[in-house]
């Protein structure tokens, strides 16, 4: 079994850098749904295209925000607040956009919607 001082070595244990810049704000979840997988998918989509870490937060539960499952697992409910945080390099710019995506009154991005639903081919 592997030790600590393996790991280190490897380093294959990260910790965010305090000398990284990091951003916190809250979001409320503000869609009747919740957040669903759609606007999971966004957030994930969206915090990807960043140099940059980001979590998303609900209580003491903190999910990757660039995983739409991780996303799922907060099952937050509308009015929940959210804290969003990141560090990196373009920190600020990530969670910027992430508020963004929660301040558009719940709507998905255009390139997030389909074209089609599912029960309209009965």
């Amino acid at each position: 079994m592997p030790d600590v001082q393996d790991a280190l070595d490897q380093e294959t244990l990260q910790y965010p850098d305090p000398r990284q810049p990091q951003l916190v704000q809250t979001v409320w979840v503000n869609t009747p749904e919740g957040l669903h997988l759609r606007k999971c998918a966004a957030i994930a989509e969206l915090v990807v295209k960043y140099q940059a870490r980001v979590t998303l937060q609900k209580g003491d539960h903190s999910e990757d925000a660039a995983s739409v499952l991780s996303l799922m697992l907060l099952a937050a409910t509308q009015g929940t607040p959210l804290t969003v945080s990141a560090t990196g390099p373009e920190a600020d710019d990530a969670v910027r956009a992430v508020v963004a995506l929660f301040d558009e009154a719940g709507e998905v991005p255009q390139t997030m919607r389909r074209s089609w639903h599912p029960r309209a081919s009965r």
